[in-house]
Order: structure tokens, then C-alpha cells, then sequence
């Protein structure tokens, strides 16, 4: 018998014990399904991070509170001051900098009818240019109106939208913020999906006015753009003498935009092998659920291989036909995984407005693993097989 009757005899096999199939190729399903799935939608978030990293500009360096290296070191209270952002501004190489304020808890913006939660953000007049958010009606507010503390406001769509109703022009209208009104000067241009949370739903305020208003007195984060990378490279250090001297202690991290990614990617590396390695017991299991019906259908065809094996078949065939079911368990298994997987992580993607990038590496190793799982747990059935005699075989009842 040759390779392709192999193949043909196994499949016809498997296909007439349907339900039986089905069950022991479950565990393969899940588990394929669940590594495909996660490292492709690790993949897609990581791609989601770069292309917000990258509208930052290759020449930025992101200065944050807490000593040590890495996202881990980050602090959640400040050690920076607004004086720290004025300094960094006058050091050699540096375009501009800017000082960031991300309120930890929703305030309410209410607009003429009814009060909407967003986030909101302080920042000064640099911030279109470092955060490459465009403004798609109306203008930005300008340094002027940041130092006299102006109740300015920039919102994104989704709370334009919200506050005025869809189609109302939010140009010159009214907003409340604690008792504050607010000018709408500007509406920022559409922005994609950042982690699941909608980056239009945003109201961008002066710094200087909504942390006088709020009480705030350090930022939580200061970029700082260099004229160009090499010069960003080579202030580095720079930059970090002069918030040790100012300081007296390294009570911040200085990162760049490699870094960052570089951090984040590893973040997401590890959670993906963890959770993929939770997903590998299923395979696990799903070997064993397929040895488990192998030994079953070589009991029940015990029969079928003394007649094999009286006309001819040598122990290599019977080897090869079992090891061939037991691999085709896997392979169709694993196909369905790759389908479930890659259309769950394209409707994850969808339903969070990201490009979807599918991770192919993990396809391939799918395929491989699966195969693997279906060969090491179906040889000992076969063997079993193999290995029956002829006589004996035909004897069974």
C-alpha cells in the first residue's frame, strides 16, 4: 500500500466514526485555537503601540517618574516639576518639550444638555506637534492662551459628538468643567482605537489652567523632541545629568521610543507565552484524548490487521496506518484551531478598530505542534498494531 492509500484508508476510517473523531480532536481544536488567537492578537496590539510610538518621532525621549529601567520602574506619583519641562527646553538640541497631565479619575465635562465623562488631558501648546494628533476644525490654542490660564478646550469626535449631538458644528459652543466654562476652540481629527479605549472621547485643556484649576502641581510625564535622532541620542545623557543634579537623586527614567517598545514587547511576550503555555495543556490533553481512541480503534479493528497481516502487510504498514490516523486527528484538529483562531483574533480586531496583523509564526507552530501531539500519542497504538500477530489476531472476537 503506498502512501496516498494510506492516507485515503485513514481518512475513511476516521470519517465513519464521526463523533468519535470529532471528540478526541477537540483538545487539539482548543488548543490551537487559543495559541493562534492570542499570539495574533498580541501581535496586532503590539503593531497598535508601535504606530502610536512612531507619531511621537524617532527624536523623542519620554521622561517619567521612578528610578530603575523598564515600564516596572514607573511611578505612579510624580517626581518631575513644571520646572524640570522649562529646564529640559533650553538644553542644547532640544525643538521642545512639553509637560503632560492625565487626570486618574473621569471628571465631568457638561455640555448645554447633559453631562459626559471623557478623559482629560492638560498639556501646552506643543502638544499637537509631539503627539501628531491633528486639529480637523478650528486651531489649537496657542502659548499665549496657556500661560494666561485661558478656559480653552480641544475635543476629540467622539466627545464632540456626545456633547452636541451628531452633525452640530462644536466650534464656539459652551462646555462646563467644575463650575468652569469652557471654550470648544478645536476638534481633533479622528484618532484609532489605543488599547480598547476610544482616544476620541478627549478633551485637551492648557496645562497651566486645568493644573491651577485641579490643584496639580508636578506633570506625570514630560516629552521632550530633539531636532533630530542623533541629537536625541547624544542628549540623553544630558538630559539625565541635569534631573540628577536637580534632583539630587535618580528618581526618574528617561526612555526612548525604542525603548519603550522594546519594554512593551516583552511585557506582551511573556504574557503571551504564559497564557500559551495554559493553551499547550490543552494540547496536552487533546494528545492524549487521540491515544485514547487510537487504542480503542486498534482493539476494535483487531480483526481488520490479522487479515492485513495474512494477506501480506507487514508490521511497518500497520505502523504507518495507525501513525497516519493519528496524525490526520491532529492535522484537521489543527486546521479547525487555525480557522477558529485567526477569525477570533480578526473579530477582536475589528470590534477594537486595530489593523489586524495575524501572527504567523504561530500558525507554523500550530502545525508543528499539532502534528508532533499526533504522532507521539498515536505511535504506542500503532506499535500495539504493529506488533499483534497474525493468528492471534484473526482469533479475536
Amino acid at each position: 500500500m503506498n502512501l496516498f492509500q494510506t492516507f485515503r484508508v485513514a481518512f475513511r476510517s476516521l470519517w465513519a466514526n464521526k463523533l468519535r473523531s470529532a471528540l478526541a480532536m477537540l483538545g487539539i481544536v482548543i488548543g490551537v485555537a487559543a495559541v493562534i488567537a492570542i499570539m495574533s492578537i498580541g501581535s496586532t496590539f503590539k503593531g497598535q503601540i508601535a504606530g502610536e510610538f512612531n507619531k511621537f518621532g524617532a527624536g523623542s525621549l519620554f521622561v517619567m517618574p521612578g528610578g530603575g529601567e523598564g515600564l516596572a520602574s514607573i511611578s505612579p506619583v510624580s517626581t518631575l516639576t513644571f520646572e524640570d519641562e522649562k529646564e529640559i527646553a533650553k538644553q542644547q538640541g532640544v525643538e521642545m518639550a512639553g509637560g503632560m497631565v492625565q487626570l486618574a479619575l473621569p471628571f465631568k465635562v457638561v455640555g448645554l444638555e447633559k453631562p459626559v465623562t471623557g478623559m482629560i488631558l492638560g498639556a501646552n501648546e506643543h502638544f499637537e506637534t509631539l503627539r501628531s494628533w491633528a486639529v480637523e476644525k478650528g486651531r489649537f490654542y496657542t502659548k499665549a492662551e496657556n500661560e494666561s490660564k485661558a478656559k480653552v478646550v480641544v475635543v476629540g469626535t467622539t466627545m464632540a459628538k456626545k456633547l452636541f449631538g451628531e452633525g452640530t458644528d462644536p466650534l464656539g459652543r459652551s462646555v462646563e468643567l467644575q463650575g468652569d466654562k469652557l471654550e470648544v476652540i478645536g476638534v481633533l481629527k479622528e484618532q484609532t482605537m489605543n488599547a480598547g479605549q476610544d482616544m476620541n472621547q478627549i478633551a485637551i485643556l492648557p496645562i497651566d489652567y486645568i493644573s491651577t484649576k485641579m490643584q496639580i502641581t508636578r506633570p506625570s510625564m514630560i516629552i521632550v523632541r530633539y531636532t533630530s535622532p542623533a541629537e536625541a541620542k547624544a542628549g540623553k545623557v544630558g538630559l539625565e545629568k541635569l534631573l540628577e543634579d536637580r534632583h539630587g537623586e535618580k528618581d526618574f527614567t528617561v526612555q526612548s521610543q525604542e525603548e519603550l517598545l522594546s519594554a512593551f514587547g516583552k511585557i506582551l511576550d511573556q504574557l503571551a507565552l504564559f497564557i500559551g503555555a495554559v493553551a499547550g495543556i490543552a494540547l496536552l490533553v487533546g494528545g492524549i484524548g487521540i491515544m485514547n481512541i487510537m487504542l480503542v480503534s486498534v482493539k476494535e479493528r483487531t480483526r481488520e490487521i490479522g487479515v492485513r497481516k495474512a494477506i501480506g502487510a507487514r508490521p511497518s504498514d500497520i505502523l504507518l496506518q495507525f501513525l497516519v490516523e493519528a496524525a490526520a486527528l491532529s492535522l484537521v484538529g489543527g486546521a479547525i484551531g487555525i480557522a477558529l483562531g485567526l477569525g477570533g483574533a480578526a473579530a477582536a480586531s475589528v470590534a477594537l478598530a486595530w489593523s489586524f496583523v495575524p501572527s504567523y509564526q504561530a500558525v507554523g507552530l500550530a502545525v508543528g505542534f499539532s502534528t508532533a501531539v499526533g504522532i507521539f500519542f498515536g505511535f504506542y497504538p500503532a506499535w500495539s498494531a504493529s506488533r499483534l500477530p497474525a493468528v492471534e489476531a484473526l482469533r479475536y472476537e
